[in-house]
C-alpha cells in the first residue's frame, strides 16, 4: 500500500513527526513493549483488520542493519519478517505478528515503526525511551 492509498482509506498520514505536531493534535505516551502491543491490539480491535496499518522498513536497510535488527527478535519473528522482505511495499496491513514486532523494535530502539489506524483516526508514531506519539485529529 502507498502513503496516497492510506490517506485515502482516512489515515492520519505523518511522514515527518514535525508535521504531524503542526497539522494533528497530539500527545507524548511512555510505553514499554508489553503496554505497546496491549494498546495496539486494542486500537486494531477498534478499527478492525482492514482499518489498521503498519509502516515497515526493514526491506530498504543495508545486510548490517537487517542483521541488527534480527538479533533482538524470536526465530519465529525473524521468519516473518524475512517473507517479508523483498520488493517495494512500505505499508503493511497491520497482523497480530507485526505487532509484536513493532513493538520489540520500538523498545529497543532498533526500527522505529509508525502504526495507522483510520476508522478511529489515529496515528501512533515510536519513538526513543519508550515513548510514541499519538496523533489524532484536532
Amino acid at each position: 500500500m502507498t502513503p496516497e492509498e492510506l490517506q485515502d482509506k482516512g489515515a492520519l498520514y505523518v511522514e515527518r513527526v514535525m508535521d504531524g505536531f503542526e497539522r494533528y493534535s497530539s500527545e507524548i505516551v511512555h510505553m514499554g513493549e508489553r503496554e505497546a502491543a496491549a494498546y495496539m491490539r486494542r486500537l486494531k480491535e477498534e478499527n478492525g483488520a482492514d482499518g489498521s496499518y503498519l509502516d515497515f522498513y526493514y526491506h530498504f536497510l543495508d545486510e548490517d542493519a537487517k542483521q541488527r535488527v534480527l538479533s533482538v527478535l524470536d526465530e519465529a519473528q525473524q521468519e516473518y519478517i524475512r517473507k517479508m522482505d523483498g520488493g517495494e511495499e512500505l505499508i503493511f496491513p497491520l497482523t497480530e505478528e507485526l505487532i509484536d514486532i513493532a513493538a520489540r523494535l520500538n523498545d529497543r530502539e532498533m526500527l522505529f515503526c509508525t502504526v495507522y489506524f483510520t476508522k478511529v483516526p489515529c496515528t501512533l508514531w515510536g519513538n526513543y525511551k519508550q515513548e510514541y506519539v499519538i496523533f489524532t485529529q484536532k
